[in-house]
């Protein structure tokens, strides 16, 4: 058992093989601010509807774990 968890370890401590390492290669990323990106989605995320909506999602996933309890 300490074996499978040793192994475990030190796979993780690996590098991700996905995940190319950074290079000084191109531009770097251009960060936008919050109203450009508002205007691309075309709705403001971060409003009232936005935090009301995802505490009844919240309530309606906690109900569900209840039951399945």
């Amino acid at each position: 058992m300490k074996a499978i968890a040793l192994l475990l370890l030190l796979a993780a401590c690996g590098p991700r093989p996905d995940i190319p390492a950074p290079t000084d290669e191109g531009p770097a990323p251009v960060l936008l601010p919050q109203e450009k990106i508002d205007a691309r989605i075309g709705k403001n995320l971060t409003g009232p509807e936005t935090a009301s909506d995802l505490d009844a999602r919240a309530a309606a996933l906690r109900a569900r774990a209840a039951q399945l309890r």
